[in-house]
């Protein structure tokens, strides 16, 4: 699950909510990112030319036993966009205080990092557009980056 490289025999994907209603962003439990259609198109739209997000189809039932359509964005490739110098590394190697290096995100608008906490990064002009279109259960923090 927690790999990089594609998905061959996607499994079914389907969580239960726990109330009548669905955010356009849902941790589940098992930590996946669920997105709604709404911010999927928004992530596609925005999508940069290195960015990789095979979009697989998942079910989220709301507790009036409502079957929902969303979407897991998979991230066959995990992207080196630290900076050596600024990041701050615990004893075992994962960055405690990550930094983000400028030169390494060229062609890069929605990603993660293997090496960091951040469940997905993007950039300000997909934040913004999220804010626009008032996605809902997602919350936005500024990347350190040098």
């Amino acid at each position: 699950m927690f790999e990089p490289g594609r998905v061959d025999d996607v499994p079914e994907l389907h969580w239960y909510a726990e109330s009548a209603w669905v955010l356009d962003w849902t941790m589940t439990i098992n930590a996946m990112r669920v997105v709604s259609a709404r911010m999927k198109d928004i992530l596609d739209t925005h999508a940069g030319p290195r960015d990789e997000i095979p979009w697989l189809p998942a079910t989220v039932t709301t507790t009036d036993g409502t079957d929902h359509p969303y979407w897991v964005p998979h991230f066959p490739v995990w992207h080196d966009v630290l900076d050596q110098e600024h990041t701050t590394f615990g004893p075992n190697g994962s960055p405690i205080k990550a930094v983000l290096a400028l030169s390494k995100l060229d062609g890069l608008n929605v990603f993660i990092s293997h090496r960091t906490t951040y469940p997905m990064i993007v950039r300000d002009t997909i934040r913004a557009a999220l804010q626009t279109a008032r996605i809902t259960g997602c919350l936005v923090q500024p990347a350190r980056i040098v």
